[in-house]
C-alpha cells in the first residue's frame, strides 16, 4: 500500500511563478457555519458536459436524488446535495443551465435509495460491518449534517485512526477490489465526475487504470484553503482516499508546498514531491509538466483534495460527506478566514461570515468585487453595484500598467432580495478586492509603492511586503507589442504571444504543435500583459474548440 514505506520526496523547482504577495490572506482559523437555507448545483460551471434535466421547479428531492445527467454518458448523474424543494432553475446565455436551486427542508428526510445502496457497497469494499440496515445508515449521515464536528465529518476516534494504519489498509477488501468495482460505486454515488483527466480537464474516462494521479494539496493561489486546515482531523479519510486512487492509477504523485511540510507531518510518508510556495507551483498541470516522462502520461488524472477526502470517507467510514471548507480572503473583508459549510452554499451565506457584523454586508462591499474559485482561474460574481457582463471570461487581480479584468458572471450575491448566487462544486475560495474605478492625475509619475507588479516598473517591486490587489483593468485592450513578459511568466515554457496570433489565424494544427495542450490556464500571462489582452480566455476557448472537434471526429 501507499503508506507501507517511506518515500524520498523530490523538490520541484519553479522560477516562473507569481512573486507578488497580496493582503487579506485567509487566517488559519476555521469557523463552522449554520446550515444554509438553500444549496445549488451549477451545471454551466462544469466543463464539457451536456446536461439533461431530470427535475423541474416544485419537485421534492432527497439527498442523492439525480438532478441532471450528462447526455454524453447517461450513467454520469449529478445528485442533489440537499433534501427539500427545487425552487428555481436559472438559465443563462443560450439557455445554458446556470443553477438548480434547492430550498433545504427543516428535516431533510430520507436519502435517495440508490445512493444508500452505493454507500453500502462502498462500506463493504472498505471492510466496514455489513450495513444491511440502510435506514440506520441514512439517519447517521443526516444527523451528521445537522451537527457536524469541526471538519464536517463523523467524530474520528482513536480506533478510527488505528484503522488507517498500514496493516488495516493492507487487510482491507479494497486491496482485492477490481477497477470496475470502484468505478461502479463512484458512479452510483455521483462521485466519479470528481476525477478530472488531462489535458482537457473533462471527467475521467471510464476505463482505468490511468498512468498517473496528480494530487496537489494546495493547487490554488494565496486565497485557496490551506491544506493543514482542510486535513485537520481527517488523516483517516485522506489515507482511505489514496487507497482508492491506487486502484485507479499506476502511480500517485502527492505534492505539498514547502511552507506546509511541518503542519503535514501525519501524512509525510504519502507526500512524494515538495513544490515552491508561489502560485502556480501547486497547479496539477504544472506538476504534470515537470514530472511526466512519456507521452501516455499526458492522459493522467487529478482530483481536488476535498473530493479525495469525500471518497475516503465513503469507503473508509461509510459516510457520504456533503461539507466543504471554503477560504474567504481579500483586503475588503474584515475577517479573512476558513469556513466550513454545505457543498453548493450561497455566496451571501459565506460572505456574511467574513464581514463586520456591525455593518450591512452590501454596504461593506460597495465598490468591491467578489471572485469565486480563485483570482486567476475563477469567475467574478459581484461587482459592488456595477453591471456584470456574462462573457464567460476569467477574473484576474490587476495593477497599474499590467493585467486584465473582465467582469464575469450573470449573478450577484443577491437577486430580488433573495439568496441566488451559489458556489460551484469545484470552487473553494472567495476573494473580495477593490473594483472601484478612480482616475489618477499624472498617474504615470506616481512611484506605485502599493502597486501589484511582476516587473520593475513600480516601487513595490523593490520590497517584499504584501500589497492590496484590485480587479480593475487600468487601461484598455491594445495590440500585442511583443514585449515577451508572458513568456517569462509561463510555468510550462510556452510562447503565449505566438500561440495567440496562431489561434487568431485559426491555424489549429500549428497551435497544438506549439504546445497549447500543455497550457494549464493559470492566468499569469493575462495578468502581466501590458496590452491587457485576455490570453487565458483565448487559450481556453481554443482548447475547448479543439477538444469538441476531436470528439466529433472520433464519433
Amino acid at each position: 500500500m501507499f503508506f507501507g514505506s517511506i518515500k524520498l520526496m523530490k523538490r520541484l523547482k519553479l522560477a516562473k511563478r507569481l512573486n507578488t504577495r497580496l493582503k487579506g490572506v485567509p487566517e488559519e482559523t476555521l469557523t463552522t457555519l449554520d446550515r444554509p437555507g438553500t444549496v445549488a448545483v451549477l451545471p454551466s460551471k462544469i466543463p464539457h458536459i451536456k446536461p439533461k434535466l431530470l427535475v423541474r421547479v416544485g419537485d421534492t428531492v432527497a439527498i442523492g436524488t439525480p438532478l441532471f445527467q450528462d447526455k454524453r454518458h447517461p450513467d454520469i448523474r449529478y445528485l442533489s446535495p440537499g433534501g427539500g424543494e427545487v425552487i428555481a432553475i436559472q438559465y443563462g446565455w443560450r439557455r445554458t443551465i446556470d443553477e438548480i436551486v434547492i430550498r433545504l427542508a427543516g428535516a431533510e428526510g430520507a436519502m435517495d435509495e440508490r445512493l444508500l445502496q452505493g454507500v453500502s457497497k462502498a462500506s463493504q469494499l472498505g471492510g466496514q460491518p455489513d450495513q444491511s440496515d440502510l435506514e440506520c445508515n441514512a439517519n447517521e449521515i443526516l444527523e451528521t449534517l445537522k451537527a457536524p464536528n469541526a471538519m464536517g465529518g463523523l467524530p474520528i476516534s482513536d480506533e478510527a485512526h488505528a484503522m488507517a494504519s498500514d496493516t488495516a489498509l493492507c487487510d482491507c477488501p479494497i486491496v482485492k477490489a477490481t477497477h470496475q468495482e470502484i468505478v461502479d460505486v463512484l458512479l452510483e454515488v455521483g462521485m466519479w465526475q470528481m476525477i478530472r483527466q488531462f489535458p482537457y480537464m473533462d471527467m475521467a474516462s471510464l476505463k482505468p487504470p490511468f498512468p498517473l494521479l496528480i494530487l496537489s494539496l494546495e493547487p490554488g493561489d494565496m486565497f485557496f484553503p490551506r491544506a493543514d486546515v482542510v486535513l485537520n482531523d481527517r488523516w483517516h479519510d485522506f489515507k482511505w482516499g489514496l487507497a482508492v486512487m491506487e486502484k485507479l492509477a499506476e502511480a500517485l504523485i502527492v505534492a505539498a508546498p514547502a511552507c506546509r511540510m511541518n503542519a503535514l507531518k501525519p501524512i509525510a510518508r504519502a507526500i512524494t514531491h515538495v513544490t515552491e510556495n508561489g502560485y502556480p507551483a501547486g497547479d496539477p498541470g504544472v506538476i504534470l509538466y515537470q514530472v511526466k516522462q512519456e507521452v501516455a502520461q499526458n492522459c493522467s488524472i487529478t482530483i481536488h483534495l476535498q473530493d479525495l477526502l469525500a471518497i475516503g470517507a465513503l469507503f473508509g467510514r461509510g459516510h457520504y460527506d456533503l461539507h466543504r471548507v471554503y477560504a474567504l480572503g481579500g483586503e475588503a473583508l474584515a475577517r479573512p478566514c476558513h469556513l466550513q459549510s454545505r457543498m453548493g452554499s450561497p455566496l451571501f451565506h459565506l460572505m456574511t461570515a467574513g464581514c463586520d457584523p456591525a455593518q450591512h454586508l452590501m454596504a461593506q462591499l460597495k465598490g468591491k468585487g467578489v471572485v469565486a474559485g480563485g483570482l486567476f482561474t475563477g469567475r467574478q460574481v459581484y461587482a459592488g453595484g456595477l453591471d456584470l457582463h456574462p462573457d464567460g471570461s476569467h477574473a484576474h487581480p490587476h495593477h497599474d500598467g499590467e493585467g486584465d479584468a473582465k467582469k464575469t458572471g450573470s449573478q450577484g450575491l443577491m437577486r430580488h432580495g433573495s439568496e441566488m448566487g451559489h458556489m460551484a462544486g469545484d470552487e473553494y475560495s472567495l476573494a473580495a478586492l477593490d473594483c472601484s474605478i478612480t482616475d489618477q492625475f499624472f498617474g504615470f509619475v506616481i512611484p506605485g509603492a502599493d502597486a501589484v507588479t511582476e516587473s520593475a516598473t513600480f516601487a513595490s517591486a523593490i520590497g517584499s511586503g504584501a500589497v492590496p490587489g484590485d480587479l480593475n483593468l487600468h487601461g484598455e485592450e491594445r495590440a500585442c507589442i511583443n514585449c515577451g513578459l508572458c513568456d517569462k511568466k509561463c510555468p510550462v515554457d510556452l510562447l503565449p504571444q505566438f500561440i495567440m496570433k496562431t489561434a487568431q489565424a485559426n491555424e489549429m494544427e500549428e497551435v497544438i504543435e506549439m504546445g497549447l495542450l500543455d497550457c494549464t490556464l493559470c492566468g499569469l500571462c493575462s495578468m502581466v500583459c501590458p496590452s491587457k489582452i485576455n490570453l487565458v480566455q483565448l487559450f481556453s476557448m481554443t482548447k475547448n474548440l479543439y477538444y469538441k472537434d476531436r470528439i466529433e471526429t472520433l464519433d
